[in-house]
This record gives structure tokens, sequence and C-alpha cells, in this order.
């Protein structure tokens, strides 16, 4: 079973080309939108819009370890997802915008975070491993 790890920063896209499955794991994903436009995530043909905007941000990722103590601070919910620091249009007010955050794409089918604005009013900040299925 191979695997490939993916982190930095940006905009993001996979594709896979291995005539299996393959399944993604997000570990840590940060949007960090300062005025700019929402970011869009595509996984396979599922599409999540709006995300982390139109100011503010939001972390997502299995097994994150935060600091929920200060009265601004963040807090965790279920789906392993941290309140953004505003909630944006595409999040609810007390939870955040909810992604998946494991799940699998099929042959040529894409993975990708995309924002017009990335790196100038948009961070992105990611690290996913990407699993090829036996």
């Amino acid at each position: 079973m191979a695997a490939t790890v993916y982190n930095g920063s940006g905009t993001f896209s996979h594709t896979n080309t291995t005539n299996k499955n393959q399944r993604i794991l997000i570990y840590y994903l940060r949007i960090e939108n300062n005025g700019g436009s929402f970011t869009t995530m595509n996984w396979g043909n599922l599409v999540f819009t709006d995300i982390a905007g139109p100011s503010g941000g939001q972390v997502w990722g299995l097994k994150l370890g935060i600091n929920a103590y200060s009265s601004s601070a963040s807090s965790m919910v279920a789906t392993m997802s941290v309140k953004g620091i505003s909630s944006g249009a595409g999040g609810g007010l007390n939870g955040g915008y909810h992604l998946p955050l494991e799940g699998y794409i099929k042959e040529g089918e894409t993975f990708a975070l995309s924002n017009p604005d990335s790196g100038v009013s948009v961070q992105i900040k990611y690290m996913f491993t990407v699993i090829d299925e036996e």
C-alpha cells in the first residue's frame, strides 16, 4: 500500500492516476481569510464552497490538539473541526464550516483546494496523506 504525504501552503490539487481507489486523510487544514474570496474544496464530484470567509479562519484535522481555555479561543466539535474566528457565509454559528476529514477518490477524480486570492488575502496551509487502496 503506497502512501504520499502532502504538506505546504497555497492552493492544492491531486488527481488519482493509479487505476485504484485512493483514501485521503486530512491531518491539518487551516484556511485564514482576510477579506479575500471564499475557498473551494473539490473531493471527486463533491464540491464544498464558501469555506472560511469572508473574514476569519478555521482549522480542521484528524486528532487535533487545541487550547479552548481563552474566552475567544476555538472550541472542539464532534467532527474534529475547530470553530472559526468568524463563521462566514458557509459556516454555522456554533461550529464553523464542516468538512469530511477522510474519504475516497476513484481513478480520474481530483481532490483540490482552490482560491483566486490564495497567498494574498487568503492563507491555506495543509497536511494530507493519500493512500492507494489495494
